[in-house]
């Protein structure tokens, strides 16, 4: 179904495929937390309330508990300065972890982040990305179709 893969570690994974009607079949077909462009940060809740509002509405949790483990989860990521920011206010990395965050607060048991290198300067960014599976226990696919372009002229921190 997919064109080709690389494992990063245990938890890590990244799938290539050959189009993008072949990726969003795949996507459909998998139980998972989606980040992609298409699933933004809401621009008026604050990183804080973007990440308990997923806790409250899934999990049913009240505000005061989704808020602790909300700001439990940005300081166990090194994230606790942006818990007040709104998602204009902070940077295309940050963005996208917040967005991961807020995927691992789902009751799903993967995350599946879709073309992340569409929301991102650096290909070096996603590297952040691998050091959070270190400390959190979800299963993280990559999916994309054009990734072997960001490879041509960068430097790949991701394959080892």
């Amino acid at each position: 179904m997919f064109y080709r893969g690389v494992i990063i570690n245990n938890r890590i994974y990244i799938k290539i495929f050959e189009d993008i009607d072949t990726l969003n079949k795949y996507i459909e077909s998998e139980k998972t937390s989606i980040v992609s462009e298409n699933t933004p940060l809401l621009s008026e809740l604050t990183v804080t309330q973007n990440i308990s509002l997923i806790l409250e509405y899934h999990n049913r949790f009240n505000i005061k508990k989704s808020k602790k483990i909300t700001s439990n989860l940005l300081q166990k990521s090194g994230l606790e300065e942006l818990r007040d920011k709104l998602p204009f206010e902070i940077g295309k990395k940050d963005r996208l972890l917040i967005q991961f965050l807020r995927a691992y607060v789902s009751s799903c048991e993967m995350i599946t982040i879709i073309k992340p290198f569409s929301m991102i300067d650096k290909i070096e960014d996603i590297d952040y990305i691998i050091k959070l599976s270190n400390i959190f226990n979800k299963r993280i696919q990559i999916v994309d179709t054009t990734l072997h372009n960001y490879y041509k002229e960068n430097k790949c921190l991701i394959i080892k």
